[in-house]
């Protein structure tokens, strides 16, 4: 009967130290989701807006419809992602309004890259001023997701 016992709290013992490694794994998993998806929104916002500051110096309108297709193209693949992984049983209630706001982020960066390319080849203020509501709007939630808004 002893030994039933103390195979019985080995098992506890063990059990909880499995389901410790499994938490801390999740816990970095989605430690790095949160730097991937930081890097990603970040890098995404500063490449497009430099194709933009480029257009008509250093790019000509082909590269930049080309760069902002590709740009689309990576957001539409991303957003993707991250909704699959909003539908799974992975995340908690907190993690999932994260995910869902870097991605609400990501869809303003694609039509914020959408926007660019319709205005490279009208060249009319509407899509200009598309474009620069787009840029202001995916730069607010840069802001707020990564905490880089000032003290009011």
């Amino acid at each position: 009967m002893k030994r039933a016992w103390v195979y019985i709290l080995i098992m506890i013992a063990s059990s909880t130290s499995v389901m410790g490694q499994i938490e801390d794994g999740k816990n970095k998993a989605l430690e790095s989701i949160g730097v991937l998806s930081a890097v990603t929104i970040y890098n995404t916002y500063l490449a497009i807006g430099a194709v933009a500051d480029g257009y008509g110096t250093a790019y000509e309108d082909d590269y930049v419809v080309s760069l902002m297709e590709e740009q689309k193209s990576l957001l539409a693949n991303t957003i993707d992602q991250l909704n699959l992984l909003t539908a799974s049983d992975y995340l908690d209630t907190n993690d999932k309004e994260f995910v869902k706001q870097t991605t609400d982020c990501l869809n303003y960066l694609k039509m914020e890259a959408e926007a660019m390319s319709k205005y490279v080849g009208s060249k009319t203020q509407a899509d200009l001023d598309s474009y620069n509501f787009y840029r202001d709007r995916a730069w607010n939630m840069i802001e707020d997701l990564l905490g880089l808004g000032g003290e009011d």
